[in-house]
Order: structure tokens, then C-alpha cells, then sequence
């Protein structure tokens, strides 16, 4: 077997690591057809090249730079404990009078917070349908072992923001992925996977934080993420991950079906290939495998 077949498994086998040695273990994953070592497993797969991802990296890194400072606690908390103060009268008012109430009717969150719907800034074939936008409600997690993360959703131009106490017994709100459209194609597909794995990685708190898988769509974004961290991996692992062709695979199997496999990266754990499926236009499952693990790993 040639060197640039060598790094192929078949029969369904996947990259594991162990310690710094890189061990290929067999797993059965049914239809799950892996790309090992960014090597294409998939006769059927599109590959996703970099002219296209590059503007959709640059925008997505300018929006992350620019996210605002999440709240502190204390402020937080004083929005909350006045929220709960005005309840008592807040329930009596009308929809009409608690719209006109909000200072800020398109946000549930703090004033100065990040406005998710800049995502959309770095998408061309997915939106939300017309007349929807994100919002979310700030869960700081304190005092919960998990942490904290934004609790996203999409409401009508028009509805009513969700207060902090979460009093949603008058607010309607919609699951993100139901009022999600995007172009039926290969692009399209790729860019609802991306969409779904960046829309809520913002003012994640303590462990939340475990969960923070990047993205890496462009090889000048691999190549400085590599150089950053080669002293964090071994040498086994670095000429692993050297190999690695990370252009993102996209599998269709219909027009709003199939799966996407991209690589990411995880400054608590290490480097992943992920694949999401999707199903009739939603992302309904993702599976990942892990490259190599940080030598030195932050810990809460």
C-alpha cells in the first residue's frame, strides 16, 4: 500500500487517540462513512473549496472579534431582580402596552449584548423565512455544574421579547431550525451545517465552554492554528494533523438531505473531523471523531 493510501481504513475503521500514539480502531457507524486523516472515503462526496469558504471564514472570525463582553453577574442579576419586580403589574398590561413597554422590542437579552443575527452577515443561501429573527435569553449558569450558553430562538417581527424572569406564558417563540431556509444545493448544505454549528457559540460559561468545536474552513487558518499549537501536541500527532485535507465534504442524498463533514477545532480538547446529518432541511444528527488530543489541556 503507497504512503498516501496507507492513511486510508477501511471497514468503517476510525481514528482514536491514545496518549500520544495515534491507534485506528474499528466501529461499526451503519451508513456513517468516516473520513479518516482527511483522506475522501465517500466516491460520492463534494468537496468544498477554499475560494468559497474564505470570505464565510473572514466574516465569521470579524463577527466573533467583535462580540461584546458578556455581562457580569451583578449586572445580570440586577436586570433579573428587576424584571421580577415589575411583574406583578407586568402581567396586567396588554400585548400592545408591554410592546410599547420595551425599549429594545427586537432583543430578550441585555442591552450591549451580541446581536446573533450578524451570522447572517456571513451567509448568501441560508436566512431565516420572512418576518423571523434570532433572539435569545441570557442563561448565565450560575450556581450549575454545566454551566452556561444563549438560549436561542426566533420570533415574529412584532411578538413580544421573552423577559429575563422567563414568564413565556404570552410569548411565542420558534425553534431556529423550523424557520431556517437555505438553497438546495451542495453550498447550501454546507452552509446550514456551518450555520449550525456557529449560531450559538457565544457567551458560553464554565463547562459550557467544553462544547466550543470551531470550525476550520481555510488552510491559512489550519496552517497558523497548527503553528500556534505544535508544542501542545506530540510530534506523532503534528505530522498527523499535517496531512489532514480539511476542505469540508458534502454528501447529498436529495435536495435537503444528506451530511456534511468538516474539521474543527477545540481549545480545551484538540482537533475533530465532525459530520452532521441532515434531514428534510434540519440537522438531525452529528458524530465526531477526534485527531489528536492537546498535550496540555485547560481544565475548570
Amino acid at each position: 500500500m503507497s504512503d498516501s493510501k496507507a492513511l486510508i481504513v477501511r471497514r468503517s475503521g476510525l481514528v482514536k487517540s491514545v496518549g500520544s500514539k495515534i491507534a485506528i480502531t474499528e466501529k461499526l457507524l451503519g451508513n456513517w462513512v468516516t473520513l479518516l486523516l482527511g483522506a475522501e472515503c465517500d466516491r460520492n462526496a463534494i468537496l468544498i473549496e477554499e475560494s468559497e469558504v474564505d470570505r464565510i471564514q473572514r466574516k465569521l472570525a470579524e463577527i466573533r472579534e467583535s462580540i461584546p463582553r458578556m455581562p457580569d453577574n451583578t449586572t445580570y442579576y440586577y436586570l433579573r431582580r428587576r424584571d421580577q419586580k415589575r411583574n406583578i403589574w407586568y402581567r396586567n398590561l396588554t400585548d400592545a402596552d408591554k410592546l410599547a413597554f420595551y425599549k429594545r422590542p427586537n432583543q430578550s437579552y441585555p442591552e450591549g449584548c451580541f446581536n446573533p443575527n450578524r451570522f447572517f452577515e456571513a451567509f448568501d443561501k441560508v436566512r431565516l423565512k420572512e418576518g423571523y429573527f434570532l433572539d435569545y435569553h441570557l442563561y448565565t449558569g450560575v450556581g450549575s455544574m454545566y454551566g452556561g450558553a444563549p438560549d436561542l430562538f426566533a420570533r415574529k417581527v412584532g411578538s413580544l421579547p421573552l423577559p429575563l424572569i422567563q414568564d413565556v406564558s404570552t410569548v411565542k417563540t420558534e425553534t431556529v431550525a423550523d424557520v431556517l431556509e437555505f438553497e438546495k444545493s451542495a453550498s447550501g448544505l454546507f452552509q446550514l451545517a456551518l450555520f449550525y454549528a456557529v449560531h450559538d457559540r457565544f457567551y458560553l460559561f464554565a463547562h459550557r465552554n467544553y462544547g466550543d468545536y470551531q470550525p476550520v474552513l481555510t488552510r491559512r487558518q489550519y496552517d497558523a492554528l497548527l503553528q500556534e499549537k505544535s508544542d501542545n501536541v506530540s510530534p506523532e500527532a503534528l505530522e498527523l494533523l499535517k496531512r489532514q485535507d480539511i476542505r469540508p465534504r458534502i454528501v447529498m442524498n436529495s435536495s435537503d438531505s444528506g451530511h456534511v463533514t468538516m474539521f474543527h477545532f477545540n481549545r480545551f480538547r484538540g482537533f475533530f473531523w465532525i459530520r452532521y446529518a441532515i434531514e428534510a432541511g434540519k440537522v438531525s444528527d452529528e458524530k465526531s471523531e477526534q485527531v489528536a488530543w492537546l498535550l496540555r489541556k485547560i481544565n475548570f
